[in-house]
């Protein structure tokens, strides 16, 4: 009758079932003890309190719960249980439990001073006993009115015993026949509150989780399964999922010992519910997926090919960023799938409408990584027999993926067709997006400039929060010569925030729920794959990628800023880019201290090893020195500014001599100078090494050997820059998209000094290019175009090709070369075919919407004297430039959203 942990293996056990109940080969024998020890109280004609307890057990344990509350009703301790007053008081146990010895009284809190603990101290044991069957008494009590179907009287019962429950526990091993009990009393409670949503439930969650801490993993395995369950549930369901970190850890640690790997023909239920369960909590809280990540990895070993892990893991290692690990889980569960649908298996085959959903959102992933063929695989798989008819929205989102395939693969014309099935299937905003692009992409044949603004300005309307159809939106304005307006919407884009504070479902709210209530009934807990939200159609934006969004749009802006008003007013719009991304960063720019002003002597380089170009930095006067670093009386962005304004202006150098020809991979180029916009020293503290073009090594800022290792550290001589916070791990695709794209800054502000005749400048950020990214071949496109500006076209000419051999489809290393090579009377008829080779081999592929491609190749066609293709060129680039906006929207938005 002691044995209180008969329970379901199988299920989630929520009612009481047999506890504690006599089986019935035993009622007999039972029965006779009860009548016997009833009539011995009765024969002394006063009944002791133990005898009670024991009549009320015995009673309940028969199932005559009427005759139990009557013996329990006749103890003063169990009838005022719960007098103590108000939650505080509750804190601490106040509830005095009558021992056999009068003076004595216990409470759990007290007995963990007393009890024996490792050292092996005696402990009062008639003490011990006595608290043990008030406890009991009270956990009887409250089940009896369970049984007896009052199921408020019952949650009264267990929760105004909570008094006796103690901070800190004692010892398990000396007191689990106690623990039991209190267990007992603490689950029941639970139970009963979730099912009448009391508001006493969080603090009875809070009390079982910080006692289970200090229980056996396999004590009442079923138990902490049922209140760690419904806990992660309310904690879901009021989208309040800060603190479940320890929850999930503590019923992973449960189900590790109370389940096993399952046997042929099983399943491991509770851990697949586990896996469910927090994935809903994920979705809610948003943030990092590698903690989820980590516990579906271990789930893996207590389960056989589950179809929903890898459906889970395959969606999360696709938000983390590690899309080859996705790669390879998406094709895993299609086969884990596909194998069950053969052979029947319906209980491992997923449902249609989750397969159909993973494949589309897996297709969409592959084709941002690039992968059209194993794309178009599996929407082919999914249009195969899986796919419904009538299901009108999944329709929609396999032709919208499909659509998106065609694009990535440049069938412009196919992906329009599939965009225009998607939006009359479920007009949402990514369907309007992608048509809006399809409308607008230059050259394409359902080309429409208006209706590409309409449907642009509907998917800003079904979802304003997501910068890039602001940013489409503003880039077709500026198309359409709406400058003002182009300027207004980039404007108010930037003001959205960079990283969105959770992911949710495209047109809801983030997480809604789809219950109300934390248990069906008594029976058992619901399945927590009803908490979780649909598989989004494409893969969410990762907070790398959500960053790369932004900085394109303020790219976007700058060149919008240049095309309006010169590139004089693009260059203070250059500087705020950079500082918003130190912003971004958590560089706090502190002030500009007089003690790092540089000394005259510092300034001077340490003489290099021989280099193709020399520079020769000119060393600022003293007092120009001194003014550079006084500190601004303004503050915020307008002192960043100046300071910058101060680098970029500051000292100019002169190119002494060239020693040999930038060729090939011996391309060493350009040295450091001083007159180099810094942008680098505001929001970039890294080590390293120069390669091909720089011949110098830069420090971090305040690192204690800049002015000692003879190459001074021109930044730290002008911020002081505290280090910013500890920020995650990225994964090298991450970081090497990152390199890109700050190179790809860098380059766009050349251009911009080249433009304005700062050429110095020019070759500074081409500088800070290649250090971010020395494989980018637009470093050496903006190094030719910065040889060219001076003249050194032989150079030029070097540089493009270097360019070319890095990619050999680099559309603007093809059309620098192209102008050099035309522009070159003296050039002979061999590079004007080459020009033409070149360039007709472009617009078959990536140049096939560029206007200088087809410009260029007209103009090679002419010194062919080829009148009629020429005419062909040029009208087509004329058509090209008139269609296309200010950046390139491949460039600009990418092909997959």
């Amino acid at each position: 009758m002691s044995d209180l942990q008969t329970e379901s293996e199988a299920e989630l056990p929520v009612h009481l079932g047999d506890s504690v109940m006599v089986p019935s080969q035993h009622c007999d024998e039972a029965r006779a003890i009860y009548e016997s020890l009833k009539k011995s109280g009765a024969g002394n004609g006063e009944e002791s309190p133990t005898t009670r307890r024991t009549l009320a057990y015995l009673a309940y344990a028969l199932g005559d719960t009427a005759e139990c509350l009557a013996h329990l009703g006749q103890l003063s301790d169990v009838a005022t249980v719960g007098t103590s007053g108000d939650d505080g008081d509750r804190r601490t146990a106040t509830l005095k439990v009558t021992a056999m010895d009068p003076t004595t009284s216990w409470t759990i809190s007290q007995l963990s001073t007393t009890t024996t603990g490792p050292d092996g101290e005696s402990i009062d044991a008639v003490g011990l006993w006595s608290l043990i069957e008030v406890m009991r008494s009270v956990c009887l009590y409250g089940m009896a009115k369970e049984k007896l179907g009052d199921v408020t009287s019952a949650l009264s019962t267990y929760l105004n015993a909570l008094p006796l429950v103690a901070r800190p526990p004692p010892p398990f091993a000396i007191t689990c026949e106690l623990w039991r009990w209190t267990e007992m009393l603490l689950w029941r409670g639970v139970v009963l509150a979730a099912l009448t949503r009391d508001e006493a439930l969080w603090r009875v969650f809070e009390l079982y989780a910080t006692l289970s801490a200090g229980w056996p993993a396999s004590f009442r395995a079923g138990h902490r399964c049922v209140v760690a369950t419904l806990h992660l549930r309310a904690c879901v369901l009021t989208k309040n999922v800060a603190d479940s970190k320890h929850i999930v850890d503590g019923l992973r640690v449960v189900l590790a010992a109370s389940t096993r790997f399952p046997k042929a023909g099983e399943r491991n239920t509770r851990v697949e519910d586990f896996v469910d369960l927090i994935v809903a909590v994920w979705e809610v809280g948003g943030g990092e997926p590698g903690w989820i990540i980590e516990h579906l990895w271990w789930a893996t070993r207590l389960t056989f090919n589950s179809h929903r892990i890898m459906r889970h893991l395959t969606r999360l290692l696709t938000v983390s960023g590690d899309t080859n690990l996705a790669k390879e889980t998406l094709l895993l569960y299609v086969q884990i799938v596909s194998k069950a649908a053969q052979t029947g298996l319906s209980e491992d085959a997923d449902t249609d409408t989750h397969f159909v959903q993973t494949l589309v959102s897996g297709a969409r992933m592959l084709c941002k990584i690039g992968d059209v063929v194993t794309a178009r695989t599996l929407i082919k798989a999914v249009r195969s027999g899986r796919l419904d008819p009538s299901a009108i929205a999944l329709v929609a989102s396999v032709d919208l993926a499909e659509g998106v395939s065609c694009l990535v693969a440049g069938q412009v014309d196919e992906a329009h067709a599939f965009f225009v099935k998607a939006v009359d299937g479920n007009p949402g905003a990514a369907s309007h997006y992608h048509l809006a692009m399809t409308y607008a992409w230059p050259g394409a044949t359902a080309f429409d400039l208006e209706k590409a603004l309409a449907n642009a300005g509907l998917a800003v309307e079904r979802d304003p929060g997501e910068v890039r159809h602001w940013h489409l939106l503003g880039l077709l304005l500026a198309a359409s010569e709406q400058w003002k307006a182009a300027d207004e919407i980039l404007e108010h884009a930037e003001a959205l925030p960079v990283v969105s504070p959770a992911i949710g479902i495209e047109g809801l709210p983030v997480t809604e729920p789809v219950v109300d209530m934390l248990l069906m009934d008594e029976m058992g807990v619901p399945p927590s794959d009803g908490l979780l939200m649909a598989v989004q159609d494409h893969p969410p934006a990762s907070r790398a990628e959500m960053f790369e969004h932004a900085l394109q749009l303020r790219m976007t802006h700058a060149v919008l800023t240049e095309r309006v008003e010169g590139p004089e007013g693009a260059e203070s719009k250059w500087l705020e880019v950079f500082q918003w991304i130190a912003e971004q960063r958590g560089l706090d720019i502190a002030h500009v201290s007089k003690d790092s002003e540089p000394r005259e002597e510092d300034s001077q380089p340490v003489p290099p090893p021989p280099i193709p170009i020399m520079i020769e930095p000119a060393t600022p006067d003293e007092s120009d020195a001194r003014s550079s670093v006084e500190r601004d009386p303004t503050t915020g962005k307008k002192k960043m500014q100046q300071m910058l304004k101060n680098r970029v202006h500051q000292g100019q150098a002169r190119i002494s001599t060239i020693s040999r020809r930038v060729r090939g991979h011996h391309g060493n180029a350009l040295r450091r100078t001083l007159s180099t916009p810094d942008f680098h020293a505001v929001f970039k503290q890294t080590v390293y090494q120069a390669s091909s073009i720089h011949s110098r090594r830069k420090l971090g800022l305040g690192s204690g050997s800049g002015f000692n290792s003879g190459a001074p550290s021109v930044a730290g001589s002008v911020l002081q820059v505290s280090p910013p916070p500890p920020s995650p791990s990225l994964s090298p695709v991450t970081v090497s998209r990152e390199s890109r794209l700050e190179s790809d800054l860098w380059l766009m502000s050349a251009a911009t000094f080249r433009r304005l005749g700062k050429i110095e400048q020019a070759k500074g950020a081409i500088q800070e290019a290649e250090v971010q990214d020395a494989t980018n071949p637009g470093v050496w496109v903006q190094l030719g175009l910065y040889h060219q500006a001076l003249g050194q076209m032989q150079h030029a000419v070097d540089a493009l090709q270097k360019a070319l051999w890095i990619d050999t489809e680099c559309v603007a290393a093809a059309v620098g070369l192209a102008a050099v090579y035309l522009a070159d009377k003296d050039g002979g008829r061999a590079k004007v075919d080459m020009v033409a080779g070149m360039l007709a081999h472009l617009v078959c592929g990536r140049g096939r919407y560029i206007p200088e491609v087809w410009y260029f190749l007209g103009k090679a066609y002419a010194c062919q004297s080829r009148m009629y293709a020429e005419k062909e060129c040029l009208s087509q680039a004329l058509r090209l430039a008139e269609q296309q906006s200010v950046r390139e929207l491949r460039q600009a938005l990418g092909l997959c959203f």
